[in-house]
């Protein structure tokens, strides 16, 4: 791999000894292989791994590092690339040594882990920007500025008798939501008894806490597999002294729970839960949960018992629920496109993703045709605002794109009924989804008011203000676009400069909806000219089979993705044999059809809630926190975090995701060929990426 150099500027150092120390400490006598003072004044770090690996070379970059924090970003940018240049494993002992100096904790306090990151994404070392990313942040910033993280897995073999869903819950809270608890028991499918379904409540994306929460998910695992071999073991019971019966936790599994406890917390990493729960005593007690109307449990409904078969092997089913600042358009293809591909049919995935910003984009440049104001909404620059719009053009586009499928709960499967405000999400649905987006458009587009509204607040006050007063006070200002008194006081006052913009948005929409518009055949135009080149999009089911199958699929590509079966459909193939039909001209109806179905209930008022992901509200839709706001997305299974994330269960015990997991993924060139394989760095480091390209921590 080629060296990487950069120049810092020798001003930095506290003192010329220092620069000294530092750039001849542990070189060999024949050559300065660490840099060298140049007459200009400036610092070449020239990177060699011999040097880089060095334990004695980052002590001293430690103790002539005394400049002020501010000063550390180049520093601590090239000197994590420096981390690039020797085999995989090396460069994993250099970014140890990089850490060992103290130095990570103290740029923690500011931004400069993130320019390491950036630093090495930019030189397209992505892995290593994910083992940087993933390092003491969640010890050292303060987490809830970080992406949350959530896990629920389903295990089909373990049944619960109950008639509501939510049973037990610990009493310790989430550490991003409040309002929920840090580990659930329920049931899912079914009706008087439900398949086992364990959830972990939101954390920050750090690697330690995702470990940690892991643990405590094979605890618990564990633990009902155990008892559900049992006879009928009581996991919530009646208290019958109480009119009418109130709920209380199972005997002989709180008894377990107790006698666990101590270990497990005691497992837990100094830099994981242990950092953010007291003691012991705070993982003791469950509750029984509130049942999913918020009303208690009806005296029928008691017991509630669990009924397993060791006969049986089990297995989880994990999805994970994630977050991403509320700009995630704004990188589409570099930053979201990952997240679809895990190891289940990655080509099918990638074509998703791909066409999803196909649809975007071609949307965008079709509404500013209609409408030329629009176009500073589109220009790509760096303003919230254009982040959002972004985000609203990629949301409509996934949206749309799902919606030309069939769905086996609609009342007609042929291309002419396709219905997308008759939305079912069905499980099926939402698994092609991969990525289920948990908001809805009427949300983005309220963000999207108030993010217009501060800019021209902001604008108006920057024009209307001497230099020297608009510096004093630019120092306290803070962003505010949590929805709070000052957004609102914000929108009311920039209400008038943004409301034009705000109409013809919704105007443009209404256009592209309309097939005889000049806007909307020029969309057509580019969605026909653009989704039918090889590759570019994903195949879409037009006969749905059952709530998770596909009797005939429909695409562009005389190769189509590897998710396709194999017989090409005809009439030598059995009408209840899967097959894949080439099939442009329909596939485009589909598309076309559903696109311009989706723009016409974004243009209406009293229709656009139709216009939403997949499953209950979440409150609140987006989780903001000092000035940074994060949308959800839930991987259902096959994206690159579940898989990541993905436990196994062998002579059913739970079994962390570990090293040898690097088996699945030898078709990616990034994971395969990685040194040092710790599934839960890398899974941190992905969900953070679109953070560190959204938000600075230079002012937190």
């Amino acid at each position: 791999m080629e060296k990487l150099a950069a120049t810092l500027t020798a001003a930095f150092f506290a003192s010329a000894s220092a620069s000294r120390l530092l750039m001849h400490s542990h070189c060999p006598l024949d050559e300065m292989c660490c840099g060298g003072i140049e007459d200009h004044g400036e610092l070449t770090f020239k990177c060699k791994p011999s040097c880089a690996q060095n334990q004695g070379f980052w002590a001293n970059f430690r103790d002539a590092h005394n400049m002020p924090p501010k000063h550390n970003v180049p520093l601590l940018g090239d000197a994590a690339v420096c981390c690039s240049g020797g085999e995989a494993s090396e460069n994993a002992q250099c970014l140890e040594g990089l850490a060992d100096t103290g130095l990570l904790p103290q740029m923690s306090a500011k931004w400069q882990w993130e320019a390491a990151a950036k630093a090495l994404h930019t030189a397209g070392l992505s892995v290593l920007a994910a083992q940087v990313a993933s390092i003491n942040i969640g010890h050292h910033l303060d987490p809830l500025l970080l992406p949350c993280v959530g896990l629920e897995g389903e295990t089909s073999t373990i049944q619960m008798k109950t008639k509501q869903k939510p049973i037990l819950e610990l009493e310790v809270r989430s550490l991003c939501m409040p309002n929920y608890p840090l580990f659930q028991i329920t049931g899912d499918m079914g009706d008087d008894w439900r398949t086992m379904e364990l959830i972990t409540g939101p954390v920050p994306a750090a690697a330690d806490l995702l470990e940690d929460m892991h643990l405590l998910y094979q605890t618990v695992f564990d633990l009902l597999v155990v008892m559900s071999e049992q006879t009928d073991p009581v996991l919530v019971s009646a208290d019958e002294d109480s009119e009418p019966p109130q709920a209380v936790v199972g005997a002989d599994f709180q008894r377990a729970w107790s006698h666990i406890v101590p270990r497990l917390f005691a497992a837990f990493s100094e830099k994981g839960l242990r950092a953010h729960i007291p003691s012991p005593d705070a993982m003791e007690k469950w509750i029984p949960s509130t049942t999913a109307t918020g009303k208690r449990r009806i005296k029928s409904d008691f017991p509630v018992i669990m009924h397993g078969s060791s006969r049986k092997q089990s297995s989880i089913g994990l999805q994970a629920t994630f977050e991403v600042p509320l700009d995630f358009g704004r990188h589409w293809h570099a930053l979201m496109r990952p997240l679809f591909i895990g190891t289940w049919h990655r080509d099918f995935t990638a074509r998703l993703a791909g066409a999803i910003h196909i649809v975007a984009n071609s949307i965008g440049e079709a509404l500013a045709s209609d409408q030329q104001p629009l176009r500073e909404l589109m220009a790509g620059g760096a303003s919230h605002s254009e982040g959002i719009m972004a985000s609203i053009l990629h949301f409509l586009a996934h949206f749309a794109l799902e919606q030309a499928a069939d769905d086996q709960l609609a009342a007609h499967h042929d291309d002419d009924h396709i219905d997308v405000a008759a939305m079912s999400c069905d499980v099926a649905r939402k698994n092609d989804m991969i990525l289920n987006p948990r908001f809805d458009l009427k949300g983005l587009l309220y963000e999207l008011d108030i993010a217009l509204a501060s800019e021209q607040d902001t604008a108006e006050y920057d024009s209307s203000s001497d230099e020297e007063e608009r510096l004093t006070n630019q120092a306290a200002w803070e962003p505010n676009f949590a929805g709070t008194k000052t957004a609102h006081r914000s929108m009311s006052r920039g209400a008038h400069k943004f409301a034009g913009l705000r109409t013809l948005l919704i105007k443009a929409f209404g256009s592209l909806s309309e097939t005889s518009s000049k806007p909307a055949q020029l969309l057509r135009d580019l969605l026909s000219s653009r989704l039918t080149l090889p590759g570019a999009s994903a195949e879409i089911c037009v006969r749905q089979s059952g709530l998770t199958g596909c009797m005939h699929w429909v695409g562009v590509d005389q190769e189509p993705s590897s998710r396709m079966p194999t017989k090409h459909c005809g009439p030598d193939v059995a009408s209840r044999e899967p097959c894949y039909e080439l099939n442009v001209e329909r596939y485009l109806r589909r598309v076309l059809e559903a696109v311009r179905q989706t723009l016409e209930l974004a243009s209406d008022d009293r229709r656009r809630n139709y216009l939403h992901g997949c499953g209950h509200p979440i409150s609140p839709t987006f989780r903001s926190h000092r000035g940074r706001k994060f949308a959800r997305f839930e991987d259902r299974g096959t994206g690159r975090v579940a898989t990541l994330l993905q436990p196994k269960v062998v002579k059913n015990r739970f079994e962390m995701p570990n090293e040898e997991d690097r088996s699945q993924w030898h078709q990616d060139e990034d994971l395969s060929s990685i040194g040092h394989f710790h599934p839960f760095e890398l899974a941190a480091g992905t969900i953070l990426r679109p953070t560190f390209s959204a938000y600075r921590v230079e002012t937190d």
